[in-house]
């Protein structure tokens, strides 16, 4: 009991056995020199499957104001982000929208159209001065994005970019500003948005510096300084009425002003194109001028006019005696309202007396600024 029985009987051999297949027949043998050891080996990558880009913020509710259908499910996806790129037409060319991609993020603005050149111009204006920035994105708009924080880089590298495209948000291109800057005395920097804005808040010179030209910070409305050798003054060339001593501007920068010696008949004109104003605000025309000692013959009124170019006219006077000595001080023209929708043209602004016969000395005219309300 228990011990293994043996087995002797050949034939209960036989059905005991496992018959299994000759080895060499599963697994031919192979030589070593077979092998070679030297033999690049290669792991072909598989494709990850395609997955469409998600779609921008909102896209759907503002495709609905295109000017033109966009139907989305029946592009493809290059084609439907070429034209987001390119940038689509809102509500009769009021607006654009245009999605604008960088290689550190992706943004989408609105911008207002009507700056006063073509829808073309305009677009192709913003392209440009976007090149100035460093990574080449828009600076003339509202951003869509609600958080715009949390799909810009936040490693201290961007910092600098963060700054400009926090800043660059809020501004907007300055009205006509590149056909205006054709007329600058020197070359404007335009290496970075920043530098080109810090240009233009304090100010180029125009016309060999009988204009200065430069953006207001509060309302980005274009201001001009006609100065005095920019106006026109009766018997201005005559030594014997006026002089022209120098003054100073800033630090580094003398210009000429017009001073009169002696004189009864008084009448100053500046003309001003309103097409280089900004749309859409309300501009004040002021002299500047400075009564220095011994001043006299200001008993009468001065009078000061605003021609507009519709042909209307404001006008009032201004006492003059009443005024500071030895300072520079603003006499009021006029006021008006500048708008796209309005004839653009040329306004005509004067300071003048010449009917109370009195004859007139130490007024100086410095020039005449154009600037938005404020």
């Amino acid at each position: 009991m228990g011990a293994k029985q043996s087995i002797k009987n050949p034939k209960d051999r036989e059905r005991t056995s496992v018959k299994t297949k000759e080895p060499s027949k599963l697994r031919p043998e192979r030589s070593k020199t077979d092998v070679n050891y030297n033999a690049e080996t290669t792991n072909k990558r598989v494709p990850p499957p395609y997955i469409r880009p998600q779609l921008p913020y909102y896209l759907n509710e503002i495709l609905k104001e295109a000017d033109s259908p966009l139907e989305i499910d029946m592009l493809s996806t290059e084609q439907l982000y070429e034209q987001l790129y390119n940038g689509v037409h809102l509500k009769q060319n009021k607006k654009a929208f245009q999605n604008t991609y960088t290689n550190i993020h992706k943004e989408f603005f609105f911008r207002e159209m009507g700056s006063g050149l073509s829808q073309d111009q305009d677009l192709k204006q913003n392209q440009e001065l976007s090149n100035t920035s460093p990574q080449g994105h828009h600076s003339d708009a509202a951003v869509l994005n609600e958080e715009p924080r949390k799909i810009m880089p936040q490693s201290s590298k961007s910092t600098e970019t963060k700054k400009t495209m926090e800043a660059a948000r809020v501004l907007r291109f300055p009205h006509n500003y590149e056909e205006i800057l054709k007329e600058a005395d020197s070359s404007v920097d335009r290496s970075s948005l920043d530098k080109l804005y810090d240009q233009l808040y304090t100010g180029i010179y125009l016309n060999q510096k009988r204009k200065k030209y430069w953006v207001d910070k509060k309302s980005n409305g274009n201001c001009f300084m006609l100065y005095a050798r920019d106006l026109l003054i009766t018997w201005a060339e005559n030594n014997r009425f006026w002089h022209w001593p120098f003054v100073q501007e800033s630090s580094d920068v003398l210009l000429p002003a017009a001073e009169l010696l002696d004189v009864c008949w008084l009448e100053i004109h500046g003309r001003f194109n309103t097409t280089k104003l900004s749309p859409g605000l309300i501009y004040e025309v002021v002299f500047i001028v400075m009564l220095k000692d011994p001043a006299y013959g200001w008993e009468n009124p001065v009078n000061l006019r605003l021609i507009l170019p519709d042909g209307s006219r404001q006008g009032h006077t201004e006492n003059m005696v009443e005024k500071p000595r030895e300072k520079w001080i603003e006499i009021p023209a006029g006021e008006f309202m500048t708008s796209a929708d309005q004839k653009n043209g040329e306004i005509e602004f004067s300071l003048y007396e010449y009917e109370g016969g009195n004859w007139k000395k130490g007024l100086v005219i410095k020039g005449a600024v154009l600037r938005p309300k404020a």
